[in-house]
């Protein structure tokens, strides 16, 4: 038979060695489960699973205390019909035992005897009444049975076994503090188990209302604090973006409507793109003017310097039409220059576009480290509460790694004791061997003298 692999915390093993069954225990209960739920399929009539289950595997009392006043009649009378056939059982095996021996001590005592004296008339008479008597009562029991049956009224309907069981035995009362009929030893045993598993409990209720309150605090601060990233990182993104408008706009040297502001994170008012457009067109028509000036005196001064054909002043419709050509002859420089900035506008969205994606791509990489950090701590924090080994406040890996090596030496210990009493009864084996083969040989030697 396969034997329980211990605890390696051995208070715990002494503790909870009571409640836990073996291997051969828990397969006889399953098979007389099977059985009952067979044949309460089968048979409506028959009897119900409880019974079946209390007659095949009648539970051990002296596992789990019960207190009188918690129990229901039901479960009351049930306690007392184990009791009384726990009571009988022990009662037949010692009676079972005294025939044994009193059978052993006749054979002991009269082995010459012959078979005669056992075969007379009187004997045989008194063992056919003996039978007749047990016959007869396992007829009467039948007899009552049937009547039982006959009188029981049937179901109309079938119904779950777990149901039945409820309603004839109710819920399952809570372990109480003191048990009914055990020993000192015994009581103390489940006085601490009981004390235990209540400690547990409270302490198992109390870190999931801790649990709860850390994560509902821990989510309304992660929440907060995600949402003051997203302003300042919204807010360092538009001053960036502003001040490279501003830089942009202050470099340019002619006027231009085609200009539009690329910046994906614009946060300004109308009022405010009306004064800087109003500024901006101010400075590009002064240094237009400036331009047109300067390239006027300079015509000027190279009219001045060459010859001119005809001794009469010019006239002012020459003038105008001077400052006309003059403007005629410095308009087409200013398309180069327009064109220049307007094959740069296309890689500066671009750019800023990228500014934007990467942005956007940080703040969501920041987000799901923030929420796997959250998500680890939580699974630690889970896994220390549902294990027994280690502590509840413990959240971090070096806790685990201590408790790996605490149980691993324990285990080691276990693994080196073990070895060590089966050393010794190997040894203490070889030494009986060895004195019987010292008194065979001590025998051998006096017989054949």
């Amino acid at each position: 038979m396969a034997t329980r692999n211990p605890c390696p915390i051995r208070e715990l093993d002494a503790e909870l060695r009571d409640y836990i069954n073996s291997r051969q225990q828990t397969l006889s209960i399953r098979q007389a489960l099977l059985r009952g739920l067979t044949a309460n399929t089968k048979a409506p009539d028959s009897s119900s699973l409880r019974q079946h289950l209390s007659y095949a595997c009648p539970y051990q009392l002296s596992a789990i205390p019960r207190r009188a006043q918690d129990l229901t009649p039901n479960q009351s009378r049930f306690l007392r019909a184990l009791e009384a056939h726990s009571k009988v059982q022990v009662r037949h095996g010692k009676l079972v035992d005294a025939l044994h021996e009193l059978r052993d001590q006749s054979t002991k005592e009269g082995p010459n005897q012959t078979e005669s004296n056992h075969d007379s008339r009187s004997t045989r008479d008194y063992v056919s009444l003996l039978g007749q008597r047990q016959r007869l009562a396992e007829l009467q029991i039948v007899d009552e049975s049937l009547e039982q049956l006959l009188n029981a009224s049937p179901s109309g309907s079938r119904i779950d076994p777990a149901s039945l069981v409820k309603e004839a035995i109710g819920d399952q009362p809570g372990l109480p503090a003191e048990p009914l009929e055990m020993s000192s030893r015994e009581k103390d045993g489940n006085n601490g188990a009981f004390r235990l598993k209540r400690e547990v409990i409270e302490a198992r209720a109390r870190l999931q209302r801790a649990e709860s309150l850390n994560r509902n605090a821990a989510s309304e601060s992660r929440h907060h604090s995600s949402l003051e990233q997203k302003v300042c990182a919204l807010g360092r993104a538009r001053d960036e973006m502003v001040t490279w408008v501003e830089t942009e706009l202050a470099k340019m040297t002619e006027e231009s409507e085609l200009l539009e502001d690329a910046s994906p994170l614009k946060r300004q008012t109308q009022d405010a793109n009306v004064v800087d457009l109003t500024r901006s067109e101010s400075q590009i028509r002064e240094e237009y003017n400036r331009y047109v000036a300067s390239r006027a005196a300079a015509v000027q001064a190279q009219d001045s310097i060459q010859p001119c054909p005809l001794a009469a002043a010019p006239s002012g419709a020459q003038t105008v039409d001077l400052k006309e050509t003059a403007c005629t002859t410095s308009s087409p420089t200013a398309g180069p220059v327009i064109d220049a900035v307007l094959a740069q506008i296309t890689s500066l969205k671009q750019i800023s576009d990228n500014e934007r994606s990467l942005l956007q791509n940080a703040i969501y990489l920041q987000s799901q480290i923030s929420t796997a950090d959250a998500e680890s701590r939580e699974a630690l924090t889970r896994l220390s509460e549902e294990s027994l080994i280690l502590g509840s406040a413990s959240k971090e890996l070096s806790a685990w790694r201590d408790t790996a090596m605490q149980a691993e030496a324990n285990t080691q210990e276990t693994t080196a004791a073990n070895l060590n009493a089966t050393r010794q009864e190997i040894d203490c084996v070889h030494g009986v061997v060895d004195l019987c083969s010292l008194h065979s040989s001590f025998l051998d030697s006096t017989t054949r003298t």
